[in-house]
C-alpha cells in the first residue's frame, strides 16, 4: 500500500513471529519502510498495533529514490490481555501499521496498512482462518464530515457475532468500534460517522473496515477498503461566493456614484 504526498511515497508492513508458551505470548518483529519518492522523508517512524499492544519506532530520515530504514521490536503479553473483548485470544489477528513522516517543509503525513499473524498453542495449522465467510462492501461519502457505509453478507449457514471497526490515517477522526450480529445468509448494513480533520487537498487516503469474529473456537478477521480523496471543492465554493458578493458590492458602488 502506498500514499503519495507531493514527491514522497512510503510503503512497508511488518514481519512478525509469535511465540506462545503457556499463557504468555511474545511477538518478535521487523518493519522496513521504503521511500520510493524523489524527496527525502523526515521524522519517519512506524507505529504497530496488535490488540492492546503498541510499538512506536524512533524517528529517522529516509533518503529519496529507494532509501530504506529498518526497525526491530519485541512485544509481550499474557494472551488474555491481548484484548478487552470476549472473542478468542488464539487465532488470526489483524496487525495495524501506521507510517508517520514529514516533508522538507515540516508538513506531517501518515499512511496505513493491514497485515495478519496467526498463532496457536500447538503446531496445528490454522490457515483455514484465511477463508472469508463474508462479502463486505465499504462506501464512503464526500465532504469534510461524511458517512462510511458498510454492508456485510454472511455467506455461511451459521450466525456470527463480531466487532466492526474503522481503520485509517491520523488525518481522520476514527469512530468507536461497533458490536454486530450477522444472521446466516443475511445482509446487515451499518455506518460510521467520519470526519477529515487535516487531510491535504489532492491527497488520497485508504480507509479500512475490519470485522473481527470467532471461527471454530478461534479468532479471525476480514476487511474491506476504499479510497477517500480530498478535493478543493469546498474552498472553491467559498471563493466563488466571495467573488460574487464582492462583484455585487462593486456594481452597487458604481451605480451609486453614477447617480451622484
Amino acid at each position: 500500500m502506498k500514499l503519495n504526498a507531493e514527491f514522497l511515497s512510503l510503503n512497508g508492513n511488518p514481519s512478525i513471529v509469535a511465540d506462545l508458551k503457556n499463557d504468555t505470548i511474545k511477538f518478535t518483529g521487523t518493519v522496513e519502510l521504503n521511500n520510493s519518492g524523489d524527496e527525502d522523508a523526515f521524522d519517519v517512524f512506524p507505529e504497530i498495533s496488535l490488540g492492546n499492544l503498541r510499538y512506536t519506532g524512533d524517528p529517522a530520515r529516509i533518503e529519496a529514490n529507494g532509501g530504506t530504514k529498518k526497525w526491530n521490536f519485541e512485544l509481550g503479553s499474557k494472551a488474555n490481555n491481548l484484548s478487552d473483548d470476549n472473542l478468542p485470544k488464539i487465532g488470526r489477528w489483524p496487525v495495524f501499521t501506521t507510517r508517520h513522516y514529514s516533508d522538507a517543509n515540516g508538513y506531517s503525513f501518515s499512511s496505513v496498512g493491514i497485515s495478519d499473524i496467526i498463532f496457536n498453542k500447538d503446531d496445528e495449522s490454522l490457515n483455514f482462518l484465511r477463508i472469508n465467510p463474508f462479502a463486505i462492501e465499504l462506501e464512503l461519502g464526500k465532504g469534510k464530515k461524511f458517512k462510511a457505509k458498510v454492508k456485510i453478507l454472511n455467506r455461511e449457514a451459521r450466525d456470527y457475532d463480531g466487532i466492526l471497526r474503522i481503520w485509517t490515517s491520523n488525518e481522520f477522526l476514527i469512530p468507536e468500534s461497533q458490536k454486530i450480529s450477522i444472521p446466516s445468509k443475511q445482509t446487515v448494513e451499518t455506518s460510521f460517522d467520519m470526519e477529515n480533520v487535516r487531510g491535504f487537498v489532492g491527497s488520497h487516503y485508504a480507509i479500512f473496515v475490519v470485522l473481527e469474529y470467532e471461527e471454530n473456537g478461534f479468532r479471525s478477521f476480514q476487511f474491506a477498503s476504499s479510497t477517500y480523496s480530498v478535493t478543493g471543492e469546498g474552498f472553491k465554493k467559498v471563493w466563488i461566493i466571495f467573488a460574487l458578493i464582492a462583484g455585487l458590492i462593486i456594481i452597487a458602488s458604481m451605480s451609486y456614484l453614477l447617480k451622484e
